[in-house]
């Protein structure tokens, strides 16, 4: 009515609080968040690729009690990205693989717990598909998914962590 609309950055915003108000152990927010971006669509707007990231955070924080159907909304959301025509960046690629971190250390079970590690590799490899160099903490993430899954048994993570590490030293990544 005084003529200021809400523009990308003020539903970007709004989402980004949901999901830091989301109490741990919730989805994260990602139920508001969402609400939020259907409401900024309704309004003709295109998210970008911030608001994405926010979106993928409350992924990433809900994937520790949540697991895999978390990193599978993340899945869907980097496919949502791409049929909006919004590239994704290092932070998306990293936070979907400190998800499937985070899957493979709230389970129990080895099988889930390579499952997580085995997609967090697949996003790494992705995001060198985009023109993405994987930094440290895309690394990071993915030898402490890779710690989670040795503990609960799964004997192929050092063969893993040796070829994340000479992978990490060929890009020079420290």
């Amino acid at each position: 009515s005084d003529g200021v609309e809400a523009d990308v950055i003020t539903f970007t915003t709004l989402l980004d609080g949901c999901v830091k108000a989301a109490r741990d152990g919730d989805d994260g927010g990602l139920k508001e968040a969402m609400q939020v971006l259907r409401e900024m669509q309704g309004h003709g707007l295109v998210p970008n690729v911030v608001t994405f990231n926010c979106l993928l955070g409350a992924c990433a924080k809900a994937a520790l009690k949540h697991g895999d159907p978390m990193v599978d909304n993340g899945m869907e959301l980097l496919e949502r990205m791409k049929e909006l025509g919004v590239a994704p960046n290092a932070v998306s690629f990293n936070t979907l693989i400190a998800a499937c971190a985070r899957t493979a250390g709230s389970t129990r079970s080895r099988e889930r717990a390579e499952v997580a590690l085995r997609r967090g590799l697949g996003l790494l490899k992705e995001m060198q598909q985009w023109g993405l160099r994987p930094d440290v903490i895309s690394y990071t993430s993915l030898l402490s998914a890779g710690t989670k899954a040795v503990r609960l048994g799964d004997k192929t993570m050092a063969s893993h962590g040796l070829d994340l590490l000479a992978m990490m030293q060929q890009q020079g990544v420290q």
